[in-house]
């Protein structure tokens, strides 16, 4: 095996791993909020990995439900 430091296949494992779940959770969310290129955006966060997960969320800036008693 040529001489790869391990940080880059630590990186590069943790892409892989982590990368498809996160691409998929924003592909689905994007789709059910009915929102533009969502395939555009799960593929560039989810090579982001959890950090585009937490960048996902904080752009998406949707942290709270409805609030009890709305009649909407």
């Amino acid at each position: 095996m040529a001489d790869v430091p391990w940080q880059v296949v630590r990186i590069v494992g943790t892409v892989l791993l982590l990368g498809p779940p996160v691409a998929f959770y924003v592909y689905r969310d994007r789709k059910r909020r009915d929102e533009s290129r969502p395939l555009a955006w799960a593929l560039g966060l989810g090579v982001l990995g959890i950090a585009g997960l937490f960048l996902y969320l904080h752009l998406r800036g949707d942290f709270t439900g409805p609030e009890r008693g709305d009649t909407d």
